[in-house]
């Protein structure tokens, strides 16, 4: 499951004097469309009895991570760069880390980020990989080495198989991200992690 970390939009203010956004005080958080991708992730590997292995590029602190780990990953992969990327970019590094993970069969984004919401992930990185894609899926099972997707498009519900290994991208509507407890929190604190 790939998510990513953007900025709080309530703790964005602007500069009085250059009128620039002050991003000082702003925290990060894993995106809400993320939320949910983790949580019917999560679901999916409990049905098929599969280890759930979070990727995120960027700096992220260990306490971070944490709230991650305790949304129901197994362990955590983490890429750092000297430097911001864009879609294209954080694609590529996605696509690479994803190849240094022993038998993945099933790759899982959001349909989009709350920053950008550009809907690009899931394709370019099943485009890097030479893997299917399936966009907007708001179910999925998986059954002797075969994705069933139910996807939503503009004007029809269409669901479609195709076999695995593949990149699916999900819409919010696939799983309820429930808010991790304390003991969960706990839990994520001693997953494992490991940073490339």
């Amino acid at each position: 499951a790939c998510f990513k970390w953007v900025i709080v939009d309530q703790d964005l203010r602007t500069d009085p004097l250059t009128h620039h956004i002050d991003f000082s005080r702003a925290r990060s958080e894993i995106s809400p469309y993320d939320r949910n991708t983790i949580a019917a992730a999560r679901i999916l590997a409990d049905s098929v009895e599969a280890d759930l292995v979070g990727i995120t590029v960027g700096d992220i602190s260990a306490n971070v991570l944490k709230e991650a780990l305790g949304r129901g990953l197994d362990s955590a992969l983490t890429v750092s760069t000297p430097f911001a990327l864009d879609g294209r970019g954080t694609s590529r590094v996605l696509a690479k880390a994803i190849s240094t993970v022993p038998d993945v069969d099933l790759v899982i984004t959001g349909e989009g980020a709350a920053d950008t919401y550009a809907h690009e992930t899931a394709p370019r990185i099943a485009e890097l990989l030479g893997w299917p894609v399936v966009t907007n899926a708001r179910k999925l099972a998986v059954s002797d080495g075969i994705l069933t997707a139910t996807r939503v498009l503009e004007d029809a519900i269409e669901t479609v198989e195709m076999a695995l290994p593949a990149v699916v991208s999900v819409i919010p509507e696939a799983a309820q991200a429930p808010i991790p407890g304390l003991k969960a929190l706990m839990a994520g604190a001693k997953k494992p992690r490991t940073a490339l």
